[in-house]
């Protein structure tokens, strides 16, 4: 047995589905949506910061190669620096004044206005030092704890990018990063020093913490060798390719972008956690879904409403059906609780329906009274037929004895009659049943009117075991009696004969006729349906039309419309009546 599920839960059912399911596709493919162009975004933020960092990074260390390249140009530089390059550092010598103030006013002019250098020192072959600020830093310098030096040196003149390192020229240990060449005779091109630039560290420092890519963001430089150059903290880092893309590091994915400087020889490295992309997706996720809860909650509460209010006329018929059914059929649906919609004109339909119904069931239920009214009136005279019957016969006997056989005939053709009429079962008889009742009805009618009444039959032996319906005859009989009786007399013709494999009878009689108008009546009577009231044409009855109709829709309900009475007269010739009845045949038991 199929589970039962009421359509108010299939409404919500759909309802819910069609905004549940369009909400998920919608809001999933916006969150996938926002979370590419977010990443996408990022991509295109952190290129940009770090291209800018690029710039600001080229344009320093280029600034840096400006101005380790001047001394080249200043010949007492070039003199200076000369005159110290032949000798092997050894013990201190005696540096004359003239020569440091020379040598610190070219340092202090060629860093004048950058605030990104903080030192520029020269390097002799002799191992003298050359500075702007003297009282900071050392009057001589050696290899140890300057590795760095061979690499400027081994680089043959070009700019060399110096990691982070501890100094050891100044007079307290120092960690910088700088820049240092080394420093060719432009005539000889024979190496006479070095000169060396340290970049302050806090300016480098601020320059490149301008890059803020997020929170938990990672940027750092390093040369093409690996080395790192920025930031000095930084201990381990992973080993990114060109361009951007993701990486796992440190148990997390990273997305991450590096650009490489051609005139600076160094790496830019940004490194973005995903997590941290994603947390204001997540926070504007959060804040959607909180909406899109609220939203969704207001989505079914109307859903549910809108179902109830679907629903509640149906239920309202529903009821009425209910009701209906224990048999209550004076309910109706108020058409002013309806929509103008489909159930509106259902409960139309229904309305409609419990009126017929009604009218049904009175209709069934008052024939059912009538069929146990004439049971009991059938009870009823169940004596009395045979009380008659023995009644005639013994007044038929009686105008025996005093032999007067007119009196006995009538008597025995009204016996005849009685029991041909008092059966009551609506069923088919023979023709020749039909012809006897018939006979017997005009030999009383020929006592009464003597003379001026007449009769001929004419039907061949052949029919005669024809089935007709009962009580078909006899009322047209008494029809042309009652109306077609003039004072010439009046002869009736029964004929019968076969017209296409169909029974034709006919009933004429010469008499009065019926004018145009009255015909036309009678015909009409004739079409209209008779009251239900289940009965037959009874001896006796007069045909004031009723009679009539009753018999043309009997043959029609029986046999169907193609059979039936028809009717011709005329004021001259009297009035033909004919019967058209299937041509059908039985045997059966004579009741009279």
């Amino acid at each position: 047995m199929k589970r039962y599920i009421s359509i108010r839960a299939k409404f919500i059912t759909l309802f819910v589905l069609l905004i549940t399911i369009p909400f998920l596709i919608s809001g999933i493919s916006t969150y996938n949506k926002f979370a590419e162009e977010t990443e996408k975004n990022s991509r295109a933020y952190s290129m940009q910061i770090m291209n800018q960092v690029k710039i600001n990074l080229e344009n320093t260390i280029k600034d840096a190669d400006r101005i380790t390249v001047a001394p080249l140009y200043n010949e007492d530089v070039l003199r200076i620096l000369e005159k110290h390059s032949y000798e092997e550092p050894g013990e201190e010598k005696l540096i004359p004044s003239a020569e440091i103030t020379k040598m610190a006013r070219v340092a202090a002019s060629l860093t004048l206005d950058q605030p990104g250098i903080e030192r520029m020192i020269f390097f002799t072959g002799d191992g003298i030092m050359y500075s702007v600020e003297e009282k900071l830093t050392q009057r001589y310098w050696n290899e140890k704890g300057n590795s760095w030096m061979q690499e400027v040196l081994n680089a043959e003149g070009r700019l060399v990018i110096i990691e982070p390192h501890e100094t050891t020229y100044y007079k307290r240990t120092e960690r910088v990063i700088s820049a240092a060449r080394a420093l060719n005779h432009p005539a000889t091109g024979q190496s006479i020093g070095v000169v060396k630039i340290d970049f302050n560290m806090k300016e480098l420092e601020a320059l490149l913490s301008e890059v803020w890519l997020s929170d938990n963001s990672q940027f750092y430089l390093t040369k093409d060798n690996g080395e790192l150059l920025f930031p000095d903290e930084l201990v381990n880092f992973p080993d990114t390719g060109p361009g951007d893309g993701t990486i796992d590091w440190n148990g997390q994915t990273y997305l991450y972008t590096t650009m490489h400087s051609k005139s600076t020889k160094v790496n830019i490295h940004g490194l973005i956690p995903m997590a941290d992309l994603q947390r204001g997706g997540k926070e504007i996720v959060g804040f959607t879904i909180l909406i899109s809860v609220i939203s969704l909650i207001i989505a079914y509460l109307l859903a549910i409403f809108t179902s109830e209010r679907l629903v509640r006329p149906i239920r309202y018929l529903q009821s009425r059906m209910r009701r209906v059914k224990d048999g209550a059929f004076s309910e109706r649906a108020d058409l002013s609780l309806m929509n103008r919609d489909e159930i509106g004109q259902l409960a139309q339909g229904f309305n409609l329906m419990v009126t017929e119904v009604e009218r049904l069931v009175k209709e069934v239920y008052e024939t059912k009274l009538r069929e146990r009214e004439a049971e009991l009136s059938a009870l009823q005279s169940q004596i009395n037929p045979h009380f008659l019957y023995n009644t005639l016969e013994l007044v038929s006997m009686q105008a025996l004895k005093e032999r007067n056989l007119e009196i006995s005939d009538i008597v025995a053709s009204l016996g005849k009659m009685l029991r041909y009429t008092v059966d009551k079962q609506e069923r088919p008889v023979q023709l020749k049943e039909e012809i006897r009742f018939v006979h017997a009805y005009l030999q009383i009618q020929l006592s009464r009117h003597g003379e001026k009444l007449s009769s001929e039959m004419y039907v061949d032996p052949s029919f005669e075991s024809c089935l007709v319906p009962k009580l078909l005859l006899q009322p047209l009989v008494e029809n042309a009696l009652e109306h077609g009786m003039g004072n010439s007399g009046l002869t009736i013709t029964i004929r019968a004969s076969v017209l296409d494999q169909d029974l034709l009878l006919t009933v004429q009689d010469n008499g009065v006729g019926m004018p145009p108008q009255r015909l036309l009546e009678v015909r009409e009577q004739m079409l209209c349906k008779p009251e239900r009231d289940g009965s037959r044409p009874k001896f006796g009855d007069t045909l004031k039309g009723y009679a009539i109709k009753n018999i043309h829709h009997r043959i029609q309900l029986l046999y169907g419309v193609e059979y039936g009475l028809s009717v011709e007269s005329d004021e001259a010739s009297g009035t033909l009546w004919r019967i058209r009845l299937p041509l059908r045949w039985g045997e059966l038991e004579c009741t009279m």
